[in-house]
């Protein structure tokens, strides 16, 4: 353990049991951590070890201290002084990255466990929970035999997991800028390209401070792709595979469109299986479309355009605030070297898209950049 960390488990030597959250929450004063000698700790913890001696072990970075329990009650009583370090980095560091987390059975039955879903579950910025996670024996036990669920707040988004869920969860969190003082113009901005007339040639090297993501067949248009956005199917037509191996990251709902609607049977990795490039990394969200709605992933709600998800996408997932667009709502049709490029299917759509259509999807995208406090630039 690191000098500013704090751990508090539960059990003995045959399984301990994190409860570092619901201590602080019940028995934290002020800088202070009091337990008095003839409380039922089990009341608290729930007793993950019936009938069996156990003891209470805190590790405030490099001292530990251990408390003996015997018959549900503590032998002598805890008194210990957490070090301002330590307690200001149990309070800052769920805050770092803009989210926290409770565990229980509902609302007024939940506990705050957003340290301990930091501390357990994060790599590399990306919150990772394997499937079939045993929740109780990071977060203590507690609610014997009810079904239990984690739920991780980000942003305006809440995810539930429930505990053993037998998928992987994944959620990548962006950080809280002004508590890591990054200045706003270390920020990447977004270049979203679309395929309108006024979509011009990305060569990536141009523009090192943006993100650069195309929107359906406006890849082609891209030497080197960081995210790939599509709704439809469709839209994997038309694309020289060779085109692939220069995409980072497709971005598509679990159950993309096809044929202009959701089918349970055309999920992401039907895309995936089309594309068959094990270099490239597949991103899924819930479009609101959905016949099968997954709340473990972010959630897209009514959209007119891909770009909308797009930008609802990376706002709500990574936090990016400053988008600029090029070839999106300035004049109807398509670009003449995607137009030329892509499968009929598209260019029947491409046919609807007239002023008054281009109006609505622009004030469409007007309305989530005042929603979400963005910076939107058309170009």
């Amino acid at each position: 353990m690191v000098d500013t960390d704090i751990q508090i488990i539960y059990g003995n030597n045959k399984s301990y049991f994190d409860v570092t959250d619901i201590t602080m929450q019940y028995f934290l004063r002020k800088d202070k951590i009091v337990i008095l000698t003839n409380l039922n700790i089990n009341q608290i913890y729930g007793d993950p070890l019936p009938k069996q001696k156990k003891e209470l072990i805190f590790t405030l970075g490099k001292n530990k201290y251990i408390f003996d329990e015997q018959k549900c009650k503590l032998i002598s009583p805890v008194n210990i002084i957490v070090p301002s370090n330590i307690l200001n980095h149990y309070h800052n560091i769920s805050k770092k990255f803009d989210m926290s987390a409770k565990y229980g059975i509902a609302d007024n039955l939940s506990f705050d466990v957003s340290y301990s879903v930091i501390r357990y579950f994060l790599k590399d910025n990306k919150i990772i929970i394997p499937a079939n996670t045993n929740f109780d024996k990071y977060f203590g036990k507690r609610y014997f035999n009810k079904p239990k669920h984690l739920q991780i707040n980000l942003n305006k988004s809440h995810y539930i997991i429930h505990n053993r869920y037998n998928q992987e969860f994944s959620l990548e969190l962006p950080f809280n800028k002004k508590l890591l003082n990054v200045s706003s113009s270390k920020v990447k901005k977004i270049l979203i390209l679309g395929k309108g007339p006024t979509a011009i040639d990305i060569k990536k090297s141009d523009y090192p401070d943006h993100i650069i993501v195309g929107i359906n067949h406006a890849i082609l248009m891209i030497d080197e792709v960081d995210y790939f956005f599509l709704n439809d199917i469709e839209s994997l037509n038309g694309i020289p595979k060779e085109k692939f191996n220069h995409i980072k990251t497709i971005v598509l709902p679990e159950y993309p469109h096809r044929k202009n609607r959701a089918d349970i049977n055309t999920t992401y990795l039907t895309a995936k299986n089309k594309i068959d490039n094990k270099n490239i990394n597949f991103e899924i969200f819930n479009l609101f479309t959905s016949p099968k709605p997954n709340h473990n992933l972010i959630h897209i709600d009514s959209v007119k355009t891909t770009t909308d998800t797009a930008i609802k996408y990376l706002t709500l997932k990574y936090g990016y605030k400053h988008f600029d667009l090029y070839g999106i709502c300035k004049g109807s049709g398509y670009h003449n070297s995607i137009y030329n490029n892509i499968p009929l299917y598209n260019k029947k759509i491409s046919r609807i898209y007239n002023q008054k259509r281009l109006d609505s999807i622009k004030n469409n995208i007007l309305k989530i950049q005042k929603k979400f406090k963005l910076t939107i630039t058309f170009n």
